[in-house]
């Protein structure tokens, strides 16, 4: 049995199931556990800083390293580690072809907020009482002054208009699927398995010796990275592959590793 040093952990579809929102007792209460026998809980997830914090509230919040926006911010001890920029022509020329197309909604990342410009009010209702984080309404994103980090396509139906969005950029951006109704926009080469290379650097700790929970599209890099993948049961069936364990909860796999039982890899 090996023992992490760090364990990095998806949000929406991995930690949080069924609808939930906030994470369980169990969770909060395993996070201390790991924290004692000195093991760091990542939280690496597409949402924004207050809405990572937000799902673990403030038993154990402040003992998290949190990697949001896919990797383009880090932040641990409530400090800015590192952020990756979006450079701003083609971040607008992004936020102008979402905003063209019908039912597609944009959702844009700066350090510390997120801007919508919410054409359906309901968009505005489910970013504040489902996603929450700082968020504002803006009607002029080109007002926008400070810098880029992450842009994101939401649409209600599901259709995210990926094929169209990969034609009109040409490469020029990476896209990956983040949930049934989300399309996130990243910076060539950003990914979570950067934001965790890079956090990994800092630390002075080997990938191999880190464990991580995904399920989504925007989890790849990351569970690539690491010495111990782990993929969720419901995950994407394009990513089954990629876990060296599954797992029906990220509880019960903690449960393995604080009982003695562990992982091998």
């Amino acid at each position: 049995m090996r023992i992490p040093k760090i364990i990095a952990c998806d949000l929406d579809g991995t930690v949080l199931l069924n609808g939930a929102r906030t994470a369980s007792p169990q969770l909060l209460e395993q996070i201390r556990r790991l924290r004692e026998r000195g093991i760091l809980f990542m939280v690496a997830s597409g949402r924004q800083y207050a809405s990572e914090r937000m799902v673990f509230g403030p038993a154990v919040a402040d003992d998290l390293v949190y990697m949001s926006e896919n990797g383009g911010l880090c932040y641990y001890n409530d400090e800015i580690l590192f952020q990756y920029e979006f450079e701003r022509g083609l971040a607008l020329e992004i936020i102008d072809a979402v905003l063209a197309q019908e039912g597609c909604e944009i959702l844009i990342s700066v350090p510390g907020v997120q801007y919508v410009c919410p054409k359906d009010p309901a968009f505005y209702t489910h970013m504040t009482e489902v996603v929450g984080g700082n968020l504002q309404k803006i009607r002029d994103p080109h007002a926008i002054t400070e810098p880029f980090i992450k842009l994101a396509v939401f649409n209600f139906s599901g259709d995210t208009r990926r094929a169209y969005f990969e034609k009109l950029l040409h490469g020029r951006c990476m896209l990956q699927t983040s949930g049934n109704a989300w399309l996130d926009f990243l910076q060539p080469g950003l990914h979570k398995g950067r934001g965790m290379q890079e956090l990994l650097k800092r630390l002075g700790i080997d990938p191999e010796d880190c464990m991580a929970f995904g399920d989504n599209e925007n989890d790849t890099e990351m569970l690539q990275l690491v010495g111990c993948p782990i993929t969720m049961e419901t995950s994407n069936p394009t990513m089954i592959h990629l876990g060296k364990y599954r797992t029906d909860t990220v509880e019960h796999a903690l449960e393995r590793i604080l009982d003695g039982e562990g992982y091998d890899w």
